[in-house]
């Protein structure tokens, strides 16, 4: 693991230097430069920089570091990849909703990230919205079962259906019976909802 946490760089060849010695490292796979590149520097470029480097992290942190991406989409084509990165912290920045729906739509492509933090960045309902159908869709049983349930997104409000720490195979079954019982309390007849699944598909 490489912490640098509170400690300003103030140069981007400064900043360049230390990401180009720590992606080489063959012991490190978990990287954390938190709150040390202010508004004069580019910390997106410094993401990308690590997101570019092939580099098998399981863990990337770059919370409270002015990152914008100006509508640039190199995140979520990163995870529509569905690399082995497991942790992804971004709280704090400066993500917008356009940011938010296109990693909603990665996220449907993704089965290895488990913790997503997107909490204090610009985000409003529409982003919110987004990711939260990406990971729970209840209009039918197989929306609900098609969603993304390895993923747990943090900060923005879908926390109570993320159930952090139960496996993914228990997810999905937990969000399928509250699907049924929002249904079952609005009426709707439950033995109807089980034809809604395609044949194939189980618990």
């Amino acid at each position: 693991k490489f912490n640098w946490v509170n400690n300003p760089i103030t140069s981007m060849d400064d900043a360049n230097d230390l990401v180009e010695a720590i992606i080489p490292h063959p012991q490190i796979d978990c990287i954390r430069l938190e709150n040390c590149f202010g508004v004069n520097m580019n910390a997106y470029s410094i993401l990308l920089s690590i997101l570019a480097s092939n580099k098998q992290f399981s863990y990337i942190d770059l919370e409270s570091n002015n990152i914008r991406t100006g509508g640039r989409t190199e995140i979520p084509d990163f995870l529509a990849t569905n690399p082995p990165l497991e942790n992804l912290f971004l709280r704090n920045n400066h993500l917008d909703d356009n940011d938010a729906v296109m990693i909603s739509r990665a996220l449907k492509q993704n089965t290895n990230l488990r913790r997503l933090t997107l909490g204090e960045n610009d985000i409003s309902d529409i982003g919110r919205d987004a990711l939260s159908k990406v990971i729970f869709d209840p209009p039918s049983l197989n929306t609900l079962s098609d969603s993304n349930h390895s993923c747990c997104i943090e900060g923005i409000g879908v926390d109570d259906i993320n159930l952090l720490g139960i496996c993914t195979k228990t997810r999905r079954a937990r969000k399928i019976y509250s699907g049924l019982a929002c249904r079952n309390e609005e009426g709707t007849n439950v033995h109807h909802l089980d034809s809604e699944f395609d044949d194939d598909d189980s618990l």
